[in-house]
């Protein structure tokens, strides 16, 4: 139907009322498309994360890590996860704590950062 595929993904993702807004301008389209990728992948991120990691209870380090990555591959995330990645999505304080008797680096999640409505 269209010889531009880049055509159907604008209309499938921002709506034919959001490409007509944005007067058909190709970096305006492809900008709101990007915006609009990165907010649907944090919303998946934050909500995979609720499902998989405790709040207001110290985490180890490596844990959150290994959870983040994970989530990353699912996503198709390319690049490898830090434990502070989170505080994109998340409020985080990082602390010690003693566990088995070994001092252990952990991270705290606080609170979200923004309301994705979840």
């Amino acid at each position: 139907m269209y010889d531009k595929p880049f055509v159907i993904e604008a209309y499938d993702k921002l709506g034919a009322d959001e490409v007509r807004k944005l007067k058909y301008k190709v970096m305006d389209i492809r900008r709101a498309i990007t915006v609009k990728t990165r907010a649907d992948e944090s919303v998946k991120i934050v909500k995979l994360v609720n499902a998989k990691i405790r709040k207001q209870t110290p985490i180890p380090s490596k844990k959150v890590k290994e959870v983040l990555q994970s989530i990353y591959k699912d996503l198709g995330i390319e690049g490898s996860a830090k434990a502070t990645d989170l505080r994109k999505w998340y409020e985080i304080k990082q602390t010690t704590a003693r566990i088995d008797g070994i001092s252990t680096s952990c991270i705290t999640i606080i609170r979200p950062l923004i309301n994705f409505g979840i």
